[in-house]
């Protein structure tokens, strides 16, 4: 194997275990709000949306205590 076709391997093994950037919908926001409020761990909730980082819970939670709402119904994250 040459270094030209071991950097390209190694290359598609980043591309394919890159995480994909996720869009979740207002719905799916305040249910994972609404499942924190009810006392459910993050990591259950995270589990349960597929969501990849709790911090990403947290933002939602934030948004929702601060009466941000139109935020949670933007189309990032």
């Amino acid at each position: 194997m040459n270094l030209l076709s071991t950097l390209g391997s190694l290359n598609l093994k980043l591309l394919i275990s890159k995480e994909k950037h996720r869009l979740y919908s207002f719905e799916t926001k305040l249910k994972a709000v609404f499942m924190k409020q009810e006392g459910h761990p993050l990591q259950t909730i995270q589990q349960k949306f597929h969501i990849s980082h709790k911090a990403q819970i947290r933002r939602w939670i934030k948004c929702f205590n601060q009466k941000e709402f139109h935020r949670l119904n933007l189309h990032s994250g």
